[in-house]
């Protein structure tokens, strides 16, 4: 098989670091939801959406800002913990 310089899952370092700041915002999410009873899936979906809505800006940005220093730190450990 040829590889073409693409990068395959089998590749991928074995539990490496999550760079993607949206999983760290879904479990933030989950958080705030887990202690909320919604009656009805409607319910849950409009506690969702509010939850959502009051995630701060500036916590996204400092996320944003945090990435360089977290890929220069991945790329120092080759992808390791």
């Amino acid at each position: 098989m040829v590889n073409c310089g693409i990068c395959s899952l089998s590749d991928w370092p074995h539990q490496s670091p999550d760079l993607n700041i949206i999983e760290a915002l879904w479990s933030d999410l989950k958080g705030s939801i887990a202690k909320c009873r919604a009656a009805t899936i409607e319910d849950l979906w409009m506690t969702c959406e509010e939850k959502w809505a009051q995630i701060p800006v500036e916590k996204i940005k400092k996320m944003c800002e945090s990435l360089p220093r977290r890929i220069e730190e991945v790329i120092k450990m080759k992808g390791r913990n």
